[in-house]
């Protein structure tokens, strides 16, 4: 039930962000989320039609989860980044905590 409500709570955020800043989910580069949940996160990005490359996922098993801070620290390690692409940061955690901001670098 968990894994259901952070799949739809995930993606809702995701598609609402987008949505706000008038960038189709197909435009967005690269999502850089929360390091809970990875095989949810890899469901999110399929759902959105996104390929799987588009999942920053090199820091879920090199530090793991870190309150508050994965997507800054995976913006700093992310080093594909194409300038003038957006780019999604998600942050989803235990308690219904969730934030997302689309950035273009």
């Amino acid at each position: 039930r968990f894994a259901a409500q952070y799949f739809f709570a995930a993606r809702r955020l995701a598609t609402q962000t987008s949505a706000e800043a008038n960038v189709p989910p197909a435009e967005i580069q690269r999502i850089l989320p929360s390091h809970l949940d990875l095989p949810t996160w890899r469901r999110i990005v399929a759902s959105l039609g996104l390929p799987a490359r588009c999942l920053f996922t090199d820091n879920f098993a090199r530090i793991a989860h870190v309150t508050v801070s994965d997507p800054f620290i995976n913006l700093v390690d992310c080093d594909d980044l194409i300038p003038g692409k957006p780019f999604l940061l998600c942050a989803r955690g235990v308690g219904g905590f969730s934030a997302a901001a689309l950035f273009i670098r």
